[in-house]
């Protein structure tokens, strides 16, 4: 954990990463069969948080079963098999990281205009719009044809691509927190110029 320099001082003296640090160790020490974390990673500088990632996935490769929560989307697509998502007290996803995204594939749209697009309205089944200069990125409800989508982009202006992709966590998660009510009026795109660090504020 690199605390061999602070091997005298008190918990109460050390910083944040470093008290994080340690309370890893305490409870791997023992070498556990299941290992609860809540937010193992809020709040460390990237040098500490890549190091506990790195002792968590060791601890994973000795057959260790590791149950952590975050609200960091992001790693928990880097780090864990199976994930439990949780919104308002409810589950409203539950699975393997591939099969959640592979199932989810087909409802994300990226397009991409000769210039920045005219605004995107009045469609029904588009959950979201994020607008990016000349992109647009829409997370589709599993109904919506992908067709009818296309036709309407082209009222919006000159469209030199369209394509398929498949959404992070991070974007599943906030279309499925949408649809179960969040704080998105019903059938109200959600619009942002970024899809980063939205997840904290569902």
């Amino acid at each position: 954990m690199g605390l061999e320099s602070r091997w005298s001082a008190k918990v109460s003296t050390l910083s944040k990463g470093l008290a994080q640090k340690l309370q890893l160790a305490c409870a791997l020490i023992h070498d556990p069969a299941l290992v609860v974390l809540d937010e193992p990673f809020s709040g460390l500088d990237p040098v500490n948080a890549e190091t506990l990632r790195e002792v968590v996935l060791e601890q994973r490769e000795r057959g260790t079963t590791i149950l952590f929560s975050t609200h960091d989307m992001g790693m928990a697509e880097r780090m864990c098999d199976r994930v439990i998502m949780v919104h308002r007290g409810h589950k409203v996803l539950d699975g393997p990281v591939d099969g959640i995204k592979a199932r989810h594939s087909s409802r994300r749209l990226n397009a991409t205009f000769a210039r920045a697009p005219s605004r995107f309205t009045g469609l029904p089944g588009v959950n979201a719009v994020h607008e990016s200069g000349r992109e647009l990125g829409l997370s589709l409800s599993e109904t919506t044809g992908v067709n009818d989508v296309i036709q309407h982009l082209t009222s919006c202006g000159e469209l030199r691509s369209v394509a398929v992709t498949q959404p992070s966590l991070h974007d599943i998660f906030l279309e499925l927190a949408r649809e179960e009510g969040g704080a998105f009026a019903p059938g109200e795109p959600k619009r942002s110029s970024s899809t980063t660090n939205e997840a904290a504020h569902v």
